[in-house]
């Protein structure tokens, strides 16, 4: 497997993380009280599930036209 593939791999993940963010999303309005506080907990994992994917997948696809000729480290 390559890197764009395992990448194409998050992506994927990350859009399956995001219709199930959806789908919480639409039971949130009928709900109150601790069910609510719950599900809106779930809801903000979700997302910050989601988007460390899609971050990840992008990266990884993107991995060998990101190079540049800067220094990560300082020399003294």
């Amino acid at each position: 497997m390559t890197l764009r593939e395992l990448g194409e791999e998050y992506i994927i993940c990350a859009d399956e993380l995001k219709k199930r963010k959806t789908a919480l999303s639409d039971k949130l309005n009928g709900l109150e009280g601790i069910r609510f506080y719950e599900v809106s907990r779930d809801i903000k994992i979700l997302r910050d599930m989601e988007r460390d994917s899609r971050s990840t997948g992008q990266y990884l696809i993107n991995y060998y036209e990101n190079k540049t000729d800067r220094r990560i480290y300082h020399r003294q």
